[in-house]
C-alpha cells in the first residue's frame, strides 16, 4: 500500500509542478487559482480516486464507526473546499500515515467545518503551526505541509479593496513578471504581470470577477512608518483613493486595490506609458513641430489642470463623506501619461505627500497629513554630478510659502506648482528637452538663487520672497520665438503665459486662481491652436519659404 502511494504521490506532485508559475524558482513559484481543483476533477476525478485507493485498498475507509466510499471522498474534497489542502499534502511528500490522519479527520467526520482547539477552521489554507502540529500530531509532517503551503495559497488581489497578509511566509505574490520602473520620494514602482483569476473585481459581472487572463498594473511599493500611529490616515487615504469611482475623474489615476504584507504597503494601479518628465526629458525630447502636436499638449494639460480642480472642489466617499485634498508634490515624474480614446491624457498620481481635510461638522474640518503614513526614502544623488546640480529638483516645484517660519500651505501650494508645471511645459514646446534644460539652468544659476533651482528667490531678510525673473524672461523669449513660426501659435503662448504671470505664479497665494480657471485658459489656449490647424494657412515660416521659392521661379523665368 506505502509503494503504492508513494507512486501515486510521484504522479500528483508530477502534474502539479508542470502546472506553476515560476516553477524553476523555489521562493516564488505557484499554483495559479483553482489549478490543483480543475487537476483533480479531470479524467472524472481520476488522481483523487487513485489517492483514495491508496489509502483504503478496499474500497472503504472506516472512522469512528462511519465507513466513507470512493465517491463521498471525491463529493467531500470539492464541497468542503479542500482540493488545495490534499495537493499541499501530497506535493509536501507527507507521509501515508500523514494522509490517512487526514482522510479520518477532515474528509471522513460527519461533522464540518472542523476546528482546532483555538476555535480556527482546519482545512482551509493557509494553515498555522500549531495547527498542523494539532491536526497531524507530528512535527515533521506539520514541518513539511507548512514549508509548502505558501506554493498553493497565492495571493488574489481585490479590485478597490485591500487584501491583508499576516505572514509572509505562508502566502506567495501572484506576479508572472515584475520589473522596476522608479522610485519616488516614499515609493518604488514597478511593472507587474498579474497571473489569471487572481485580480478579482466585486463590481463586475460575475462571469467577470476574475481576470480571464494575466493582467499588467503598475505596483507602488511603501514602508508603513508607524502602523497603530498611522491608522487614521491609513483609513482616509483608502477612502480617498476609492473615492473617485463615484465621480470616475478620469484624470487621477484610479487605485486597484492595495496589499499590506506586514509593514509594506503597496498600491496597484493601471500602467502608464510614462510620466511627464520622462515623456519630454527621454522619449520625446524635440519639441513637437506642428501645431496640432502643440495642441495635444495643451489639452493635455487642461485634463491635469481638471483633476486637480477635483482634489480641490470636494470628494465624497460611497458614505458621503466630504473631503478636500492638497496633493502637495506636484511635479512631472507625479503626473503620469496614459493613451486613451486615441489621445495622451495626463493624470495625478503619487499621494503620499498629500494633506486631506475631512468636513467633521456643518462649518468644521480635520485635517490628516499622509507624511506620516509612509517612511520617506531618501534620494540617491548621482556622484557625478556637482553638489550644486544635484540639489535640481529638491524643492523646485514648492511653493513660496513652504519656506516661511510656520508654513502655512493650501490649495493655492497645488495651484503654485500647476503653474510651474505649466511654464516648463511652454518651454518644452518652444524648445524641447533642451529648453527645458536651459530654463532649469537659468533659474538656478540666478545671482541670489542659492544655488537651488526654484520658481521664487527666498526673500533677503524683512522682506518677502519674489517670483523669480527668469519666469518673465523666459515667458517673452518664447512668445517671440514662436512669433516666427506662427502667428496662431504666438497668440496662444502669449494667452497662457502672460495669464501664468498674472494670475498663477503669485507670491501671496491669496492672489492665485483656482484650478478651474487655470483649466479654461489651458481650454482657450487649446482653442486658439486648434482653430490655426483646422484654417490651414500657412505658417510664418512656411510662408516666407513658399515666399522665397516663388521668388527663386521667376528668376529662372527667361525673359521674353
Amino acid at each position: 500500500m506505502a509503494s503504492s502511494y508513494e507512486q501515486t504521490r510521484k504522479l500528483i506532485y508530477k502534474e502539479i509542478f508542470e502546472k506553476l508559475e515560476r516553477k524553476d524558482d523555489g521562493r516564488f513559484r505557484f499554483a495559479p487559482r483553482g489549478t490543483v481543483k480543475l487537476l483533480f476533477q479531470r479524467d472524472n476525478h481520476f488522481l483523487l480516486r487513485q489517492l483514495f485507493r491508496c489509502l483504503a485498498p478496499s474500497g472503504q475507509f472506516a472512522s469512528d464507526g462511519v465507513i466513507l466510499f470512493e465517491d463521498q471522498f471525491v463529493s467531500r474534497v470539492e464541497a468542503r473546499k479542500l482540493s488545495n489542502f490534499w495537493g499541499t499534502l501530497v506535493f509536501s511528500s507527507c507521509s501515508i500515515d500523514a494522509a490517512t490522519i487526514a482522510l479520518r479527520r477532515l474528509v471522513a467526520t460527519q461533522v464540518w467545518p472542523v476546528f482546532d482547539g483555538e476555535e480556527r477552521k482546519l482545512g482551509l489554507l493557509p494553515l498555522s503551526r500549531n495547527q498542523l502540529n494539532t491536526l497531524f500530531e507530528d512535527h515533521v509532517e506539520a514541518d513539511r505541509f507548512f514549508s509548502n503551503q505558501a506554493c498553493f495559497c497565492a495571493v488574489v488581489l481585490r479590485n478597490r479593496e485591500e487584501v491583508i497578509v499576516q505572514d509572509a511566509s505562508c502566502q506567495r505574490l501572484p506576479y508572472l513578471e515584475e520589473d522596476f520602473l522608479g522610485e519616488g520620494s516614499f515609493g518604488k514602482v514597478y511593472r507587474v504581470k498579474v497571473a489569471k483569476n487572481h485580480f478579482y473585481d466585486a463590481y463586475a459581472e460575475a462571469a467577470k470577477a476574475y481576470n480571464g487572463k494575466p493582467q499588467y498594473m503598475a505596483r507602488k511599493d511603501y514602508i508603513i512608518a508607524d502602523v497603530n500611529r498611522a491608522k487614521e490616515e491609513y483609513t482616509i487615504m483608502k477612502k480617498i483613493l476609492s473615492a473617485n469611482f463615484r465621480k470616475r475623474e478620469n484624470n487621477i489615476v484610479q487605485s486597484w486595490g492595495c496589499l499590506q504584507i506586514e509593514s509594506s504597503y503597496s498600491l496597484f494601479m493601471p500602467v502608464a506609458i510614462c510620466d511627464l518628465h520622462t515623456y519630454m526629458m527621454v522619449q520625446h525630447r524635440n519639441a513637437p513641430q506642428e501645431l496640432k502636436h502643440k495642441a495635444e499638449i495643451i489639452y493635455s494639460a487642461a485634463g491635469l489642470a481638471s483633476g486637480l480642480h477635483y482634489l480641490h472642489s470636494g470628494m465624497q466617499t460611497d458614505e458621503l463623506e466630504e473631503f478636500v485634498c492638497y496633493h502637495m508634490d506636484l511635479n512631472p515624474s507625479n503626473v503620469l501619461v496614459f493613451y486613451e480614446n486615441h489621445r495622451n491624457v495626463w493624470k495625478l498620481s503619487d499621494f503620499g505627500m498629500a494633506r486631506v481635510k475631512t468636513r467633521t461638522g456643518q462649518l468644521s474640518y480635520r485635517e490628516n497629513d499622509f507624511n506620516s503614513l509612509f517612511e520617506r526614502r531618501k534620494k540617491v544623488q548621482d556622484p557625478t554630478l556637482p553638489s550644486t546640480l544635484n540639489r535640481r529638483g529638491e524643492g523646485t516645484w514648492l511653493a513660496p510659502e513652504s519656506i516661511a517660519a510656520v508654513p502655512v500651505m493650501k490649495t493655492g501650494a497645488d495651484i503654485w506648482a500647476l503653474g510651474c508645471v505649466l511654464s516648463v511645459v511652454f518651454a518644452y514646446l518652444g524648445g524641447g528637452a533642451s529648453g527645458v534644460d536651459d530654463y532649469a539652468d537659468a533659474r538656478q544659476n540666478h545671482r541670489r538663487s542659492d544655488g537651488s533651482d526654484r520658481f521664487f528667490l527666498r526673500a533677503a531678510q524683512f522682506k518677502s520672497s519674489k517670483v523669480h525673473p527668469e519666469i518673465k524672461s523666459r515667458h517673452e523669449r518664447l512668445v517671440s520665438e514662436a512669433a516666427h513660426r506662427h502667428i496662431e501659435e504666438r497668440r496662444a503662448f502669449s494667452h497662457m503665459l502672460t495669464f501664468l504671470q498674472e494670475s498663477v505664479l503669485k507670491v501671496d497665494q491669496n492672489l492665485r486662481c483656482g484650478a478651474a480657471a487655470v483649466k479654461l485658459e489651458l481650454e482657450t489656449t487649446y482653442r486658439i491652436l486648434q482653430a490655426a490647424v483646422n484654417d490651414r494657412r500657412p505658417s510664418v515660416i512656411q510662408a516666407v519659404s513658399q515666399n522665397f521659392l516663388q521668388q527663386q521661379k521667376q528668376r529662372l523665368i527667361p525673359a521674353k
